[in-house]
């Protein structure tokens, strides 16, 4: 057995998802609410409440009687101090479960409930108008609805769903689940004394009725939800992050309020947070958080009003891992010199932990923005990129290696009005560079002046030229205009990005005959190599024709893209024009794999026949499992104007070399060392499971005949391996490379691999035995990263 050894480093592996709400439910179980089922949220008695009507000025919750679904409702008015209400529901059979909360509104009212399955994250419904004339109204739009639209499981159905000028309204609050004791508990209390436009306890008056589950419909893609209220732009990061065992994703709600929710990794289960305030409230998902984990484990969190005041807003966990709206500081207003929008925050701790903030504000262009105090004050904005005369605005995507260097990938502008080449630079040591290191300016003297020649490397030049010979779309696209997805580090930490590039009308007369590109680059350490990967499809709407399905890479591994499209052929790229679309026009999930550097992908369809749209998948950096995606699945008629539930894809976790080392009590980098002096490395050992201190039944490859077989385990995701083979032990061809879990093996024509989709034994094997009968294999890992 001959075996070279590579340097390792970790790659885990992880998607994360965003599910629109325009779901539909199975059979409803409805259990209506009483005093033998409703307490105080902290257990206690609610003693006897008040019958009277329309008292909201008592601080208590009434029933009142003969009226509603099982002839009681309990009754409040909008701002009341009325203690929250918890319901119980016993013997329900252990699983997950849609959970909804029913509760009533009014014609020329807006009635109200703040619902949730935490006392301390609650979110808030309302509606108004009666189903009978059509005149209902609900939101948030996919998360409520008439409840007489439900089906119910048999002998458990609200008795009433209508009368006089009321109407019974179901509100899905997210999934729960339940466990052998068969307990589930949901919390409710009275909303603002002003919203949607009304004002006063009576207007925006709280009636509760009950509580309903139901078995969850699977979602696309096999995913879980994650938040059931969400969505986001994409020039705001870190969107969602992995901290302390639990995924952390932001998003806006449906009512214009920031939202964070907390995914414990290990147990399943969800909590939801509410961020925003009335004071940054605004109904548009360009306003979405952006988190940075402080030195002390504390979370804070950035966002700001789309072309809003010249402020943005900041909160900070008063814990290391927040769960419920309790958890977090007071929201602050930080002023900047100019109209303002989106986050990027950065923390570089080889900087003394200084945290950039990257936002649009000076000139409407990229600004700058520094803490050096952990958040606690913040220095002068100073505009980073200068270009035009504030109607210009370039689109950032930004990246970190969290210590001590900043890259992002930009535009001139808005592909809508620019001529939209695509840059890459990066920040380090006090100077913003170019890929190759050439230095462009010093951070002290920003702004660049990209107008006057100031700029980045080039990765996409923009064209209107026809191609000539030997061109074609892996150069330009003729008048195709680029626009920013994502940028990460590849291997030996070299830059990759991907984007994409629309053509106005490419198939047609009409937006939706606009045709999007998506593009995958690298930087080769001499030169950027891209090349268009995918057809995107159409835009999403009419008036932001540039917006795409979306695309981005896994962080841990920029091996691995995945894309939305709702092209029909994605990966057919031979037409740039009339490229046609899938029956129905949905958009749905890919995830593509490159093993030559981006020069091909092999690519698996992660959703399928999906009823609504799957838009802007993003997979938060350090996730350390096999699979980590989030993305909005649902109606999507434009940012100010979405319903959204966030879903994920959440694989096993996958172990690291240095993880692994560690528990041995050896360093991140003893890969190359033999402690046991058994002839096996420790990577080697690493990649057969062996104990890297003892030489006692270490595991050996073993060639049987034409068939060479090792034990592997596929979590390892960091490692590669790959089996080379011989006649005379002099010219070798790789005969396969198996990879971690969820990646494809690549075998060479003449040989065959079976591999276990987890732990187990890998074989490789001769399809026929060469001439002479002389057959020589040797097993070589590979670093991913």
């Amino acid at each position: 057995m001959l075996v070279r050894l590579l340097k390792l480093v970790p790659v885990p592996l992880c998607l994360a998802v965003v599910l629109f709400s325009g779901r539909l439910h199975a059979q409803v179980t409805y259990v209506d609410a009483s005093t033998g089922n409703t307490t105080k949220a902290d257990g206690s008695s609610l003693g006897t409440p008040p019958a009277t009507a329309n008292l909201y000025t008592d601080s208590l919750w009434s029933i009142r009687t003969g009226l509603a679904s099982g002839g009681t409702i309990f009754e409040a008015g909008g701002g009341e101090a009325a203690p929250v209400l918890r319901q119980t529901l016993t013997n329900v059979p252990a699983g997950t479960y849609d959970i909804h909360v029913f509760f009533w509104v009014s014609t020329g009212a807006r009635w109200q409930i703040n619902a949730g399955l935490n006392s301390g994250s609650l979110s808030n419904f309302y509606g108004y108008g009666i189903q009978t004339d059509g005149s209902l109204t609900t939101s948030p739009t996919g998360s409520t609805a008439y409840a007489g639209s439900s089906t119910y499981t048999g002998g458990s159905a609200p008795t009433t769903f209508l009368e006089v000028d009321r109407t019974l309204v179901r509100a899905s609050i997210g999934q729960a689940t339940v466990g052998a004791n068969g307990i589930l508990q949901v919390y409710v209390s009275v909303g603002p004394v002003t919203t949607g436009g009304q004002t006063g306890p009576q207007a925006t008056r709280t009636w509760f009725d009950g509580v309903g589950y139901s078995v969850p419909i699977p979602l696309p893609g096999n995913a879980v939800e994650i938040a059931p209220d969400g969505a986001w732009t994409w020039f705001n990061d870190e969107r969602s992050i992995i901290h302390q065992g639990s995924l952390y994703a932001g998003y806006m709600k449906a009512n214009g309020l920031a939202g964070v929710t907390r995914y414990n990794l290990s147990t399943g289960t969800s909590q939801h947070m509410v961020l925003g305030t009335a004071t940054s409230q605004q109904v548009d998902d360009h306003n979405n958080p952006s988190f940075t984990v402080l030195p002390d484990g504390r979370i804070t969190a950035l966002y700001s009003k789309h072309a809003g005041p010249a402020v943005f807003y900041q909160r900070t966990s008063t814990i290391t891992q927040p769960s419920t709206d309790a958890d977090w500081g007071a929201e602050q207003t930080r002023t900047v010199p100019a109209s303002n929008t989106y986050a990027n925050t950065y923390r570089l701790s080889g900087e003394n932990n200084a945290i950039y903030n990257f936002h649009r504000c000076i000139n409407f262009n990229p600004t700058l923005t520094i803490s050096t105090d952990n958040g606690q004050t913040w220095g002068t904005s100073r505009q980073l990129v200068g270009t035009g005369s504030g109607s210009t605005r370039p689109y950032p995507r930004y990246c970190s290696n969290g210590v001590d260097r900043i890259d992002a990938i930009y535009t001139d502008g808005h592909p809508r009005d620019v001529n939209n080449s695509v840059y890459h630079l990066y920040y380090q040591n006090g100077v913003l560079r170019k890929t190759d290191g050439t230095a462009i300016k010093n951070l002290a003297d920003i702004p660049l002046d990209h107008d006057g020649g100031e700029r980045g490397s080039v990765i996409y030049q923009y064209s209107a030229a026809a191609w000539g010979t030997g061109q074609g779309p892996d150069d330009w696209i003729p008048t195709g205009r680029g626009w920013t997805w994502d940028v990460h580090y590849g291997k030996d930490n070299a830059p990759v990005c991907v984007f994409q590039v629309q053509k106005d009308e490419a198939a047609g007369t009409g937006w939706n005959n606009d045709r999007i590109y998506y593009y995958y680059a690298r930087w080769t350490g001499t030169a950027w190599q891209k090349r268009f990967i995918a057809q995107g499809g159409r835009p999403i709407y009419s008036s932001e024709d540039d917006y795409g399905g979306g695309m981005c890479l896994d962080p841990e591994d920029p091996r691995i893209v995945y894309i939305s499209t709702n092209a029909a052929s994605p990966f057919s790229l031979g037409e740039i024009n009339a490229v046609p679309l899938r029956s129905g026009e949905k958009y749905e999930i890919y995830r593509g794999f490159t093993a030559d550097g981006g020069l091909t992908f092999t690519w698996t369809q992660i959703t399928v026949n999906s009823t609504s749209d799957n838009l802007r998948p993003i997979v938060p950096v350090h996730h350390g499992r096999q699979e980590c995606l989030v993305w909005f699945y649902g109606t999507y008629t434009s940012y100010t104007n979405y319903s959204a539930k966030v879903l994920g894809r959440i694989g096993a976790p996958v172990v690291s070399y240095a993880d692994w080392a560690a528990g041995f009590g050896l360093s991140a980098t003893s890969g190359n060392d033999d402690p046991d002096h058994d002839g096996q490395s420790n990577i080697l050992e690493y990649a057969l499971q062996n104990h890297p201190l003892s030489a006692q039944n270490a595991e050996r490859p073993v060639l049987a005949g034409n068939t060479f077989q090792f034990s592997i385990d596929r979590s390892r995701a960091d490692v590669e391996w790959a089996v080379l083979q011989s006649t005379d032990l002099v010219n070798w061809q790789e005969a396969a490379v198996i990879r971690s879990a969820g990646l494809p093996t690549t075998t060479a024509a003449g040989f065959n691999a079976t591999v276990p989709d987890t732990t187990g034994s890998a074989a490789v094997s001769t399809v026929t035995p060469p001439a002479g009968g002389k057959s020589f294999f040797k097993l070589t890992t590979r670093a991913v990263r």
